[in-house]
């Protein structure tokens, strides 16, 4: 990855975390109230269930992509212990 500031990487993977725990859940309750979504998913046999597998697809994906961060941020931090390239 071609970050090298471990603040960047702190900081997106709190933006993702908090992303992941606090906004995500919350699309298939923002998308029902919603006028014009909300009538498509009622519209359609099994809308809603599709959008809770996309928003749990989305929380999963929110939580990996920190976790890649997280362990970027331990290989700028720590070079001697997590790089992938030394010589043991």
């Amino acid at each position: 990855m071609p970050i090298e500031s471990a603040g960047v990487c702190m900081a997106v993977s709190v933006l993702l975390l908090t992303t992941a725990v606090y906004l995500l859940p919350e699309v298939a309750g923002f998308a029902d109230s919603s006028p014009g979504i909300g009538e498509a998913l009622r519209a359609t046999k099994s809308g809603a269930r599709y959008l809770r597998v996309l928003e749990f697809a989305w929380v999963v994906g929110a939580g990996g992509a920190a976790w890649l961060f997280q362990a970027r941020c331990l290989q700028i931090c720590f070079p001697d212990f997590y790089d992938p390239y030394a010589e043991d």
